[in-house]
């Protein structure tokens, strides 16, 4: 009977490796294979796996389905459940009216936000993780849910402020040269990001590389320039300060801009570059 299949996909579930991934993209995977999981209880689990604790049956049910009455959304929650306990088995717990991811589930959001946590605790050991960390992406991109945006913001900033510390771990040399991968994942998921940038030019500088340096603070000048029409923060301009000339370098007034007397004017005359001339490019 349909029951009996019931039961029965159920118990070969258990003791099953489930891992429900939420970062870049939702993903169910059963013993390493990909399970096809219907809409509804992809949003059943999404919902339940970004909660950070149990969460009450009539709540989930109204922000689930927010434009029907309570009764008809609390039928859709114990149909989704229903569902998705035929794909998965016990992936979800009932715990009196609240529920629950299954403490058997992996969850990726959980884990890696366990891990930027470690890494802003300044944990050494939790940089072996870092490769996950800089894999990863938004939470769920393209899912437009109201219930989603705020656990979305929240773990971008502490994604990116994870990245920025395994960074100015890898400055200090206190951490492996992979760490300035962060940098790179944090400039390419933020690019407006300030803190971000002044870390790449700083790793730039650090590594000899002063026209990288000045290649990528150009790069972010222009970038805010023509997006947010703002200039990069005094903080920004101080490293690289010493590698572009300055356009008000020989005008009146400037400290070099008297004229050379005696044998250095000769000298001058005969050597263009000394009077801060560059010959022309042709």
């Amino acid at each position: 009977s349909e029951d009996a299949v019931d039961r029965g996909t159920r118990a070969g579930r258990r003791g099953s490796d489930v891992r429900l991934g939420l970062t870049s993209e939702f993903q169910l995977q059963v013993d390493q294979r990909s399970v096809a999981v219907p809409p509804a209880a992809q949003r059943l689990l999404a919902c339940l796996g970004v909660a950070r604790q149990p969460v009450h049956r009539s709540r989930i049910a109204g922000q689930l389905w927010p434009d029907v009455a309570e009764e008809r959304a609390l039928g859709n929650l114990r149909s989704a459940l229903w569902r998705l306990r035929r794909v998965t088995g016990p992936a979800v717990r009932s715990l009196d009216a609240r529920l629950d991811i299954d403490p058997g589930v992996r969850v990726d959001l959980k884990e890696l936000t366990d891990v930027a946590a470690a890494i802003l605790g300044g944990r050494a050991d939790a940089l072996a993780q870092l490769p996950a960390l800089i894999a990863a992406g938004d939470v769920l991109p393209g899912w437009d849910e109201p219930w989603l945006v705020g656990d979305r913001e929240r773990f971008r900033e502490l994604r990116l402020r994870a990245l920025e510390r395994a960074c100015e771990a890898a400055l200090e040399r206190r951490a492996p040269d992979e760490s300035v991968e962060a940098c790179f994942a944090a400039v390419e998921a933020e690019p407006f990001r300030e803190s971000a940038q002044r870390l790449l030019v700083r790793l730039h500088l650090r590594d000899g590389n002063r026209a990288a340096a000045l290649r990528s603070y150009r790069s972010y000048r222009e970038l805010i320039g023509r997006e947010l029409g703002v200039e990069p923060s005094d903080l920004m301009a101080e490293l690289v300060a010493g590698l572009e000339a300055s356009p008000r370098a020989g005008s009146p007034g400037s400290a070099d801009s008297s004229p050379p007397r005696g044998r250095d004017a000769s000298r001058d005359r005969r050597h263009p570059r000394r009077l801060g001339l560059r010959p022309s490019r042709p």
